[in-house]
């Protein structure tokens, strides 16, 4: 660690902006690890499972996990309810998120078709959100407050579909 800060401020390069340059390195770790796993899925080499996850709504929600092993790869969470429903993506590395992408769908009374959609992404280095992508397309890095809240309640959730990979 003190090697690299000593490097950066060789090259004149700030502690703030080193962060960055790292936080654009795990995004672009995450998103190489996410055509991993996305390859695994397709050439089916994962396991896959169908699981109810807990808190389940009076709409509904349904789940499929991707594991390898006993080890959870992905899992994708579908939460339906009266005002709409929130399709979720969960990326995992040793069994830890790493990224959550969540889609919710907004239902309006006159909507025919989808409803409107806002997409987030979330980026995390072991337990904490590095970078988030709002739904208007900003990049946030190491949101904090409310901000963050969300990621964290959905990085906490995320931590129990690890139970849905079946004992080999």
């Amino acid at each position: 660690m003190m090697t690299a800060l000593l490097a950066n401020l060789l090259l004149g390069v700030s502690p703030a902006h080193a962060a960055d340059r790292a936080i654009d390195a795990r995004v672009t770790a995450v998103r190489a690890r996410s055509e991993r796993v996305e390859a695994g899925v397709t050439a089916k080499v994962w396991t896959s499972a169908r699981f109810v996850p807990d808190g389940v709504t009076t709409q509904g929600a349904e789940a499929t996990a991707w594991c390898n092993g006993k080890q959870l790869q992905k899992a994708n969470v579908t939460w339906m309810g009266e005002g709409g429903r929130s399709d979720q993506i969960f990326l995992y590395e040793d069994g830890v998120p790493v990224f959550i992408f969540e889609d919710e769908v907004l239902y309006t009374p006159d909507s025919s078709g989808d409803g409107m959609h806002q997409k987030t992404r979330y980026y995390f280095e072991g337990a904490t959100l590095v970078r988030m992508v709002t739904p208007d397309g900003a990049t946030v890095d190491r949101p904090a407050g409310p901000t963050a809240e969300r990621g964290r309640y959905l990085r906490a959730e995320a931590l129990k579909y690890g139970k849905a990979c079946p004992t080999p």
